[in-house]
């Protein structure tokens, strides 16, 4: 039995997506209070989040601890704001899912647990859809990148400067 691979989140993955929105090297900063339509917003996208159907899983063991700044990014939730973001990203119970914008389907299952100094740490068994992925190495890059932005706050401070910016999702 082939013994599964240990992955933690790349931080030069990381630092690259940040860079492409201009937030390479920049402190993160704290995430807004989120307001009661945020809220709201944030329930009726969990609600409608789906697993992917008839998608083979790539499974790898998985740790990163995330900084509490981050861990509060991950709390806010990641919602798209116009129909050309790709990406939900939801801390649901137990679990940081990472989900199609369009189609509500659940792309990656991250498990996790709170540390005592409020800290998100993100350990164990990982489920994520090759989503024409071709090894284990891209899939692990994709996890990265979209936490790596998830984390910093990247879409709200991009909308908030009035900027759109792509970034290669490879």
């Amino acid at each position: 039995m082939a013994r599964r691979r240990t992955v933690t989140l790349n931080p030069a993955v990381m630092d690259e997506v940040r860079g492409c929105y201009g937030l390479a090297g920049k402190p993160i900063p704290e995430p807004p209070t989120p307001s009661s339509e945020w809220l709201a917003r944030l329930q009726r996208w969990s609600r409608g989040l789906v697993p992917y159907p008839g998608w083979p899983t790539e499974e790898f063991d998985f740790h990163h601890i995330f900084s509490p700044v981050e861990s509060r990014w991950l709390r806010r939730g990641l919602l798209p704001r116009e129909m050309e973001d790709k990406w939900i990203g939801i801390m649901a119970e137990g679990e940081l899912l990472i989900a199609r914008s369009w189609t509500r389907y659940i792309v990656s299952r991250i498990p996790y647990r709170l540390t005592d100094d409020g800290c998100v740490e993100a350990v164990g068994l990982v489920h994520s859809t090759p989503e024409r992925r071709e090894d284990l190495d891209t899939v692990s890059r994709h996890v990265s990148s979209i936490l790596g932005w998830w984390t910093a706050g990247a879409w709200e401070r991009v909308a908030a400067r009035g900027g759109w910016v792509l970034i290669d999702e490879r």
